[in-house]
């Protein structure tokens, strides 16, 4: 009696503890092909990951953490997506979901908020999309993390694994191997290079015209206003008699020349004058 009894204590406890779920025992069966997912960490880097009680899918659900606090550790996409939505729940807790196409999205929660991409931001496996944090979560920094089709948590796989699931305390230890260049992931290809333009022909210059018809093209200057008339000498000014502009008064007027007629007539009277130049003495001795 006593060996059934303690046998039935050790059923008991069993019952009670925590196990963990079968791998791709998960919340639903997907039917669709599992896309090639990442750890949610930068190339190389060791993490902590495990599932606990509280989680609403424990066979689909990871928490990561490592020895000392992971307080703004780096968080990467794990698979090239957009950014569909960010933003805190009630709860307190911040979110960023990354949409992967075909019903494929990951969802990371209780990172800061400040570090979180913008939604509608494009990310490649790998780029940078928060920090570790404890929003909604005070003091516990770690990253919620899942794998969703069609909005439900599925069993997660990476690197084409599937995880074994162990409870908290206990963990299972992942080295990350989101170094990029997934052979699922297209390559973008850069837009084509416009074609060449042809050159512009060079101006051509307009014909000559012939000698004969080449013409000024510049307009005729016009012509030099005529002067103004001005009289060939100014009039004298009326000069009261006796002074001048000055005061003073005005010199004799020279004698009129004599008219011809008058010296012929006073030809005799320059006959014999003893100061008589030698032209004038051809009239010596004949009559007027």
């Amino acid at each position: 009696m006593g060996i059934l009894a303690a046998s039935a204590a050790v059923v008991a406890g069993l019952a009670t503890a925590p196990t963990a779920p079968a791998v791709d025992g998960g919340a639903r069966a997907v039917s669709a092909p599992h896309p090639l997912f990442h750890l949610p960490f930068p190339c190389g880097e060791t993490w902590r990951a495990y599932t606990h009680t509280g989680h609403a899918y424990p066979d689909a659900q990871l928490d990561f953490g490592q020895g000392s606090p992971p307080d703004g550790r780096q968080v990467v996409a794990a698979r090239a997506g957009t950014v569909a939505e960010n933003g805190v729940y009630g709860d307190g807790s911040s979110y960023l979901v990354l949409d992967h196409g075909d019903g494929w999205s990951t969802r990371y929660v209780h990172m800061r908020t400040a570090s979180m991409a913008r939604t509608g931001s494009v990310v490649r496996s790998g780029d940078p999309i928060g920090e570790v944090g404890d929003v909604g979560s005070a003091g516990q920094f770690h990253l919620h993390f899942e794998q969703r089709h069609d909005g439900v948590p599925v069993p997660i796989r990476f690197d084409d694994e599937p995880v074994t699931y162990k409870y908290f305390p206990e963990y299972v230890t992942l080295v990350s191997g989101n170094c990029g260049g997934e052979p699922s992931e297209p390559e973008p290809v850069a837009p084509p290079e416009p074609a060449p333009q042809p050159p512009a022909p060079e101006p051509v210059a307009p014909p000559r015209p012939a000698d004969d018809q080449v013409q000024d093209a510049r307009p005729p200057a016009p012509a030099a206003p005529l002067p103004a008339h001005r009289p060939t000498s100014a009039p004298e000014p009326d000069v009261p008699s006796g002074a001048g502009a000055g005061g003073d008064t005005a010199p004799p007027a020279a004698p009129a020349r004599p008219a011809l007629d008058h010296l012929l007539g006073q030809r005799d009277a320059y006959r014999f004058t003893p100061t008589m130049p030698e032209f004038a003495r051809p009239w010596e001795g004949t009559e007027g």
